[in-house]
């Protein structure tokens, strides 16, 4: 077995075209032989179109995929939708993302401890911990132009200074925050806040709520029955240009989406709504079903097995 994150030298590009199976994840780029199996997995359920991306691709994905891996009916309908796959090619077998989300613990390295016990000593501190995680924006793909990061940003450090009792973690995505790193100088005076320290994934079983847009991060809250809010002041563009696939604005609960600050934002916040709550409670069981994912590992390594032995 070997693993590749980018073909930086031969040596990767001669392990991927001579094996017989390639599991990939979203974002590879995919290149195959006709004798080899590629398994597509994802690093989230899919919560935006990629419709515009594959209308530039000069192949699309399902030409490249043999299987994706799925964890149930409904996210097999998104797969199927946005890759263009038949049934026969989504394997419900669960995603390996399943097992991080149901075990966080045995997936933190000795460094990214201390992030966690930082985290412990600011509960004593603050009422609640908050992590904001928005999509990417116009510095990542300019096919999805939503509004200048730093006017989100701004947008959002409305909440933090309106709720200066609560502790906030921002998990912007890498190359927005690469990019627009210096943004963040101007906020600096406000102590409630801090840039992630680790892979923003990592902090999902430490926060009481999670802000977000239109990402992928929503599937995975709502596993963990988090507390969710939708803060989306570029909503209208950002919709326009990328669409949002399975009409998944139409399960999100109106009195938790937010297209500019709003008061109301700071009461969710202090007292999460219960009926808000039972609603999203019903929406995992739509999403996820009732099926046990403990063993989601197990079974894609049974599946991939069967292939190789064919």
């Amino acid at each position: 077995m070997h693993f590749i994150k980018n073909f930086s030298n031969f040596g990767d590009i001669w392990n991927y075209f001579r094996s017989k199976v390639i599991i990939s994840s979203h974002g590879f780029n995919y290149a195959k032989s006709k004798n080899q199996i590629l398994i597509h997995t994802s690093h989230g359920i899919p919560f935006k179109s990629t419709c515009l991306l594959h209308k530039k691709c000069k192949e699309p994905y399902s030409k490249y995929i043999d299987y994706q891996i799925s964890n149930s009916e409904f996210t097999s309908a998104i797969y199927s939708q946005i890759f263009n796959l038949s049934p026969e090619r989504i394997i419900e077998t669960g995603e390996p993302l399943m097992d991080f989300l149901m075990n966080p613990d045995k997936y933190y390295a000795t460094h990214e401890l201390k992030e966690k016990e930082f985290l412990k000593l600011k509960r004593n501190e603050f009422k609640k911990i908050v992590m904001y995680a928005p999509t990417f924006r116009d510095e990542f793909l300019d096919e999805f132009p939503g509004a200048p990061f730093e006017e989100i940003l701004s947008d959002f450090f409305n909440i933090v200074e309106q709720n200066q009792n609560n502790f906030f973690i921002i998990c912007p995505h890498p190359r927005d925050l690469e990019k627009n790193i210096i943004s963040f100088e101007k906020y600096m005076h406000l102590n409630n806040w801090e840039l992630a320290k680790i892979p923003s994934e990592k902090y999902l079983s430490l926060v009481d709520t999670v802000i977000l847009d239109i990402s992928s991060f929503f599937y995975n809250a709502l596993y963990l029955e988090k507390n969710i809010i939708f803060f989306f002041p570029d909503y209208q563009k950002y919709i326009n240009n990328t669409g949002s696939i399975y009409k998944n604005f139409e399960i999100v609960p109106d009195e938790i989406l937010f297209k500019k600050y709003s008061p109301n934002i700071d009461k969710i916040l202090e007292s999460y709504p219960k009926e808000t709550k039972t609603k999203l409670l019903y929406l995992k069981d739509i999403v996820y079903g009732k099926r046990d994912y403990s063993n989601v590992n197990l079974n894609l390594y049974e599946f991939i097995s069967q292939i190789i032995k064919t």
